[in-house]
């Protein structure tokens, strides 16, 4: 499993299994493949999503990216 899906996502697998209220768990290959396609891939194609942005920014604007933690923080954008 581990091989195949990664130790992340079996360990997220694990964390929301009833194992963590002490309970019993029939384990399941299709959970933690179920924690890689609703988890794992959303937040990956976010961040490839948020790298091409950056790479296309700076192809048309001639300049480097570069983050402000402070106009970050100062936001009132909920998300």
């Amino acid at each position: 499993v581990i091989d195949k899906y990664g130790a992340d996502a079996l360990r997220m697998y694990l964390i929301n299994s009833p194992v963590v209220r002490a309970e019993s768990l029939k384990f399941k290959e299709e959970g933690v493949k179920g924690v890689v396609k609703e988890v794992f891939l959303p937040w990956y194609n976010a961040f490839r999503f948020f790298l091409q942005n950056i790479e296309r920014r700076e192809a048309t604007g001639g300049t480097k990216f570069v983050p402000n933690p402070e106009k970050a923080q100062a936001t009132t954008n909920p998300t």
